[in-house]
């Protein structure tokens, strides 16, 4: 599994690698693990989504069959942990917000 941590607007930095536009990554699903609802954090992950053509999942309870509505004309789907560990994490990018100090 890969962790995206984001260093600056500019560049995305997962590893030692940093992404470029001619790879093809529409294989990989995009899992959303931060608490806001709304803000930064939500723009970025949606945008990033529809930029590389990720899939968006949530964390939650249980899972659901249907996609719901995340903004930015993104679509998501909720996912709960156990179904989450049943998938391939090397297909798989989590976005966490970093705690503050």
């Amino acid at each position: 599994y890969k962790v995206l941590m984001i260093k600056s607007k500019k560049r995305m930095k997962s590893g030692n690698k940093f992404y470029s536009k001619k790879q093809n990554r529409s294989n990989y699903n995009l899992v959303y693990m931060a608490k806001p609802p709304y803000g930064g954090w939500v723009s970025f992950t949606a945008h990033l989504s529809k930029k590389f053509n990720y899939d968006l999942f949530k964390i939650g309870n249980k899972t659901e069959k249907n996609k719901r509505p995340y903004g930015y004309e993104v679509m998501y789907q909720n996912l709960s942990i156990e179904e989450l560990l049943k998938t391939d994490t090397k297909k798989q990018i989590f976005l966490k917000v970093p705690l503050r100090e």
